[in-house]
């Protein structure tokens, strides 16, 4: 029985995301918070869920949360066909149905991406426990079903899926829905349709080129935590846990550190020597439909967030942002992967234990995607995590061609998974009772 378990790990995630979903409609584990609708849920999209005309149309969305409203719309629009009210319980029971369809979509998805790319069933297993068995999708989206993390992801997935496959058509329609359901889209989406995934990496190396980007990019960053801490003196989110000051500088330091490594060792194997620079750059500047393709998006991006959105209300300044992720990342000492590791748990490790076999992935897969990986490594000084939602299927499609070189026995492939179940925290029955309020909370919901 188990022999039949291992060779067919696309019925088994099914059944476990199925089984899971159920067993959290009958004892549900929601945010009491604003009745499960918790904060930007509350605030900005179950009101544009309700009446789309009003808060869309009529009253115009800041720039940055109109980037995010596609699973809200579809509520609308579902509700409105069939005559649904819009009550609280529903549209909460709309998330969770919406939340397993879209867990199925990743299943049916990296099924069909793992037998493009011919991966053996060890790197099968670890795909599905990278994007499946983590936080992420087996308690936050359940605790929270009224978000689009979980959409994110296999929006994701899809983009790479298209891409890979060379589909450049069907990139570009899952292009264009992105950008109403995750910021970061744009820029990847774009990556994937002006660097074709048959460009592979370059046959020759530059050392120096590398140092200089590896350099650049890390006193960059390291720039401006320095100028937002020690030179603009600007203080950290009220929001946000205090930082330990007196280890800022450690934190700074290995922040600095990971750049350098990680961006060098990854230019060593994307950026051509020095003769090869210039045919590369012609190579990929050629007239192709995929160009058309990339102002197509350029256009419904600005027509999204400067005519349908409004850009006079931002939701997060760029300044923001930057405080934001400066003391974010600088808290703890190399707190970035820590939280990286809790939140979305494998892909993860298998980077960062496996790097060298990671570097060979990346060669494998070719010019574009080690340059989308190259980017997810800025992005992941960031810590949180939450934002990477949509690039967790590349990261888990390194992790999958790592373990299928490692070539890792059943039994090993079970620990693994029983470790992604430890980290998900899918063990904890109920994340209320670790709430000091949560007794508060339910009480004055059932008040109301």
């Amino acid at each position: 029985m188990l022999q039949n378990v291992y060779r067919n790990p696309k019925a088994f995630f099914a059944l476990c995301i199925l089984v899971i979903t159920i067993f959290y409609w009958i004892f549900p584990d929601i945010m009491p918070f604003h009745q499960g609708f918790a904060f930007e849920g509350y605030t900005i999209y179950k009101p544009m869920a309700k009446d789309v005309h009003e808060y869309l149309i009529a009253h115009r969305m800041n720039s940055y949360s109109i980037q995010r409203i596609f699973p809200y719309v579809l509520l609308h629009v579902t509700f409105k066909v069939f005559g649904i009210a819009f009550s609280d319980f529903n549209m909460i029971l709309f998330f969770q149905v919406f939340q397993l369809g879209i867990a199925l979509i990743i299943i049916y998805t990296w099924d069909k991406l793992a037998n493009h790319l011919k991966i053996g069933l060890p790197g099968q297993w670890i795909g599905y426990l990278s994007m499946l068995v983590n936080f992420a999708t087996l308690k936050l989206d359940f605790y929270v079903p009224f978000t689009y993390d979980r959409l994110a992801m296999a929006s994701g997935l899809i983009s790479f899926y298209c891409y890979l496959t060379h589909r450049p058509l069907g990139l570009f329609i899952n292009a264009i829905i992105a950008l109403t359901i995750w910021p970061t889209a744009l820029l990847f989406n774009l990556l994937m349709l002006l660097v074709p995934a048959t460009e592979p990496v370059p046959a020759t190396r530059n050392p120096w080129l590398s140092r200089i980007w590896a350099t650049g990019i890390a006193s960059a960053v390291c720039g401006l935590f320095v100028l937002v801490i020690y030179v603009k003196h600007i203080p950290g989110s009220l929001y946000m846990a205090p930082a330990v000051r007196p280890l800022l500088p450690l934190s700074i330091l290995l922040i600095g550190v990971y750049l350098v490594y990680t961006q060098t060792t990854l230019a060593q194997r994307l950026f051509p020597g020095w003769q090869e620079i210039i045919p590369r750059i012609t190579q990929l500047l050629r007239p192709r439909l995929s160009w058309l393709y990339a102002l197509g998006i350029v256009g419904a991006y600005i027509f999204l967030t400067r005519y349908l959105g409004d850009p006079t209300h931002p939701y997060l300044t760029p300044q923001q942002f930057a405080i934001n992720l400066t003391y974010g990342a600088l808290q703890r000492p190399a707190q970035s992967l820590v939280f990286h590791v809790l939140y979305y748990g494998l892909p993860f490790l298998f980077i960062a234990l496996f790097w060298r076999r990671t570097l060979q992935a990346v060669t494998r897969l070719g010019l574009g995607m080690g340059l989308l990986f190259m980017a997810v490594l800025i992005q992941a000084v960031n810590t949180e995590t939450r934002q990477m939602a949509n690039v967790i299927p590349l990261l888990a499609t390194l992790a999958a061609l790592v373990a299928d070189g490692l070539s890792p026995r059943p039994k090993i492939l079970g620990i693994t998974a029983v470790i992604a179940a430890l980290l998900s925290k899918a063990w904890v029955i109920s994340l209320n009772y670790f709430d000091p309020d949560y007794e508060k909370n339910r009480q004055y919901i059932s008040n109301e």
